[in-house]
């Protein structure tokens, strides 16, 4: 998981010496996550300021956010053989789109009605340890 290697104190001894990145990081979680910026109708934005009380960047102000559920878009294996990489690609683009607004909704309180528009603004990869995230603008009525 991504707490016990990502955040372990000793998380370096989870890479394997490689210069390719895949390869190090072989042992380690690669998480995918995402972030919203939302602005509001009087041109605000909005911040959270996470719990003392969690693993990863306690106390801490973040942009409403968490990660996309494959299970949600009826994901749960990693498919063999004749699969259908189109339909594949479509429902995990959607579950990217769902579960940010998800994320907002469930964070900041504001009905899913409200969030009228989208727009991907950043793809970003910390290789070491391995996470991606995907930032997305959101404007709120």
């Amino acid at each position: 998981t991504f707490v016990g290697t990502n955040l372990n104190p000793l998380w370096e001894k989870f890479l394997v010496p490689s210069e390719d990145d895949v390869i190090q990081c072989q042992h380690t979680a690669s998480p995918l996550g995402n972030g919203a910026v939302v602005e509001t109708s009087d041109k605000k934005i909005l911040l959270l300021q996470r719990s003392n009380n969690v693993g990863e960047f306690p106390g801490h102000f973040v942009f409403p956010g968490g990660h996309p559920e494959p299970q949600d878009a009826g994901i749960t294996s990693h498919p063999c053989g004749s699969t259908d990489s189109e339909f594949i690609n479509h429902k995990v683009s959607q579950e990217m789109f769902d579960s940010i607004t998800r994320e907002v909704v469930e964070e900041i309180g504001v009905p899913s009605e409200s969030l009228v528009s989208y727009s991907l603004l950043i793809r970003y990869q910390v290789v070491v340890p391995a996470l991606l995230l995907c930032g997305y603008m959101c404007t709120s009525t």
